[in-house]
């Protein structure tokens, strides 16, 4: 079994480019992939946790401006 970090995005293309076949098709061969876990799907936490930071980084600028004025 290969590993491979990839986006759906990325997938769908792969899936086209061997397959040679429309977006519609290429969504459903990658649903059928899913269904049948050729594909898993985990969450990137570490993009996640970033994410998080900077939002609470913003609002904590926002609270600060709110303050000040």
């Amino acid at each position: 079994m290969k590993l491979m970090r990839k986006s759906k995005k990325d997938c769908l293309k792969v899936i086209k480019d061997e397959f040679g076949v429309d977006d519609e098709e290429a969504q459903k061969i990658f649903k059928r992939a899913l269904k049948n876990k050729d594909i898993i799907l985990k969450v990137n936490w570490s993009s996640v946790v970033t994410y998080i930071i900077w939002g609470t980084v913003g609002l904590m600028l926002f609270w600060v401006l709110y303050k000040v004025i």
